[in-house]
């Protein structure tokens, strides 16, 4: 079953998707910082080091490509 949908729907719908990556991005980066925190406290020489960098570089990706959306996001918006 397909719903019609207004521009207004669908601009709301563009507006709520931005801002739930723009929350998303808040908590990646408070992420980030934690890790950078845990890591400062347990030293190179813990196993753990080596696996907070690995997710920081795994959230840096994931924060770029939200980045990129919100970007795509905010372009479709302005033009609605």
């Amino acid at each position: 079953m397909d719903f019609p949908t207004t521009e207004e729907t669908q601009k709301s719908l563009l507006q709520k998707e931005h801002d739930l990556n723009l929350a998303e991005q808040n908590l990646i980066r408070k992420r980030i910082l934690a890790l950078k925190e845990k890591m400062k406290i347990i030293g190179k020489d813990d196993p753990e080091y080596g696996l907070s960098q690995m997710e920081i570089d795994k959230d840096e990706i994931f924060l770029d490509e939200l980045i990129v959306r919100e970007e795509e996001l905010q372009r479709q918006l302005e033009q609605s």
